[in-house]
C-alpha cells in the first residue's frame, strides 16, 4: 500500500462506486471505463495509481485524448452530476481523482505544448491522496485503447445475480 493507505474497502463498496459511476448522465463510455480502470488498479483504493494518454501512442487521436480529458473532468466539476471525490471522501478513502494536461513520469510532469499545441496531445489522470500526484508514490498503468474499451459499464457487480442474466443492464 501507497503511504500508509489503510481503510479496506469492501466488494460491495466498490460495486456501488462504479455503478454511481456508470449512471453518469454526463461522462462519456470512454470516461466512465477509464476511471474504472484507475478503481480496479488501485487495489479497492488503497494505492495510488495513473495512467496517461497520449495521442497515436495508447490507440486515441488528439481529438479522442482531449474528449476523454473533458469528459472525465466532469466527474468532479460542482456543475456536474456526480461529485466523485466526495464520494470518496463520504466512504472514508484517502484518495481523490484528478486529471492534467500533459504526461507525469516519476516525479516531473511535462506540460510542454499545453498553450502552444506544440507538443502531442496528453492527459494524465491519478487515483491519488493529492491533486495532480503531488507527493505522488503510486505506479503507473499502462494502458491500450482495448483496455479501456474492455471494461464491460454494464456490468458494475453491484447486482451480481441479476447482471448475469443476458437482458441485465444499468439504466
Amino acid at each position: 500500500m501507497a503511504r500508509g493507505l489503510q481503510a479496506m474497502f469492501t466488494d460491495k463498496q466498490i460495486a456501488s462506486l462504479k455503478y454511481l459511476i456508470f449512471r453518469s448522465k454526463i461522462a462519456s463510455v470512454t470516461a466512465k471505463q477509464l476511471v474504472a480502470l484507475l478503481i480496479d488498479h488501485s487495489e479497492k483504493l488503497t494505492r495510488e495509481v495513473h495512467i496517461t494518454l497520449n495521442q497515436d501512442q495508447n490507440g486515441y487521436t488528439e481529438e479522442e485524448v482531449r474528449q476523454i480529458g473533458r469528459s472525465v473532468d466532469t466527474f468532479n466539476s460542482c456543475n456536474c452530476d456526480t461529485h466523485l471525490t466526495q464520494i470518496l471522501h463520504a466512504m472514508g478513502a484517502e484518495l481523490g481523482f484528478s486529471l492534467h494536461y500533459g504526461h507525469y513520469r516519476g516525479n516531473s510532469f511535462d506540460t510542454s505544448g499545453q498553450f502552444d499545441g506544440s507538443a502531442s496531445m496528453s492527459y494524465t489522470f491519478w487515483l491519488a491522496k493529492e491533486m495532480y500526484g503531488r507527493g505522488y508514490e503510486g505506479k503507473e498503468i499502462f494502458v491500450a485503447r482495448e483496455d479501456i474499451e474492455a471494461i464491460d459499464i454494464s456490468k458494475p457487480g453491484l447486482y451480481p445475480e441479476l447482471e448475469n442474466q443476458p437482458k441485465f443492464q444499468v439504466v
